[in-house]
């Protein structure tokens, strides 16, 4: 990152800052992912292009988000979206897309079934398992509002695939902590006894037609669980 600031090339300080706050926030380093904010920021130029600003402004999503400052997290997923749309990427915009529904949803304290259906479209197109285990923990907590016969499925499925790529997904993974508080569910462990193994495509593909069983009107309430989202260093 400093050579690449020595050097006056933007795209390689965009991409060594981005992955230096990725390596922290994997990490849960609060203290160093508040180091980076600025030079994430810095990175917002002109000259910067559709591609430094999406994922930039998706790192700086998550940071406000996981910092409690919903509305600015939003603020920056929509941003991202803009450069996604223009760039046509559309791993990009499955993933920055989710991202602004998980702070909109936070913001608003419900999840509208229109936004949600849009995510699970936008991931079934991408089909990739960490983006799957995302869906359908934001699927979870819509059905733990609404439906909550259903919500463990979801989440058993989310949990298998979050097993299978053997990575823990933060602050996505906040959802699913949401999940186990609202369903009184003490043990990750019992929820895998609740749905018959599915692979990620049929679950995300299960979920969505559940989903299109709902009013497209509907709000989940979401009360994000304020000692599990922002605890910790």
């Amino acid at each position: 990152m400093a050579r690449a600031a020595e050097l006056g090339d933007h795209e390689a300080l965009a991409t060594a800052t981005g992955n230096l706050f990725g390596r922290a926030i994997n990490a849960r380093d609060r203290d160093e992912m508040r180091r980076l904010r600025p030079m994430l920021l810095a990175v917002i130029m002109p000259e910067a292009s559709a591609v430094a600003l999406g994922w930039t402004h998706y790192f700086l999503a998550l940071d406000a988000y996981v910092d409690g400052r919903f509305d600015e997290a939003y603020e920056h997923a929509a941003l991202s979206a803009v450069s996604a749309g223009e760039l046509g990427h559309a791993y990009m915009l499955a993933t920055v897309v989710a991202t602004r529904l998980l702070a909109e949803s936070a913001r608003d304290r419900a999840i509208a079934q229109s936004a949600l259906a849009e995510v699970l479209e936008l991931v079934r197109d991408v089909s990739v398992q960490p983006l799957a285990a995302f869906a359908l923990w934001l699927v979870a907590r819509y059905a733990a509002a609404v439906a909550p016969e259903t919500a463990a499925q979801w989440l058993a499925h989310a949990e298998r695939i979050a097993a299978a790529i053997d990575s823990e997904l933060w602050p996505e993974s906040i959802l699913r902590d949401e999940c186990l508080a609202v369903l009184s569910i003490g043990e990750q462990g019992a929820l895998l006894a609740e749905a018959a193994p599915l692979d990620y495509a049929t679950a995300l593909a299960e979920a969505a037609a559940w989903l299109a069983t709902r009013d497209p009107s509907e709000l989940a309430a979401r009360d994000p669980v304020a000692e599990l989202t922002f605890a910790g260093g």
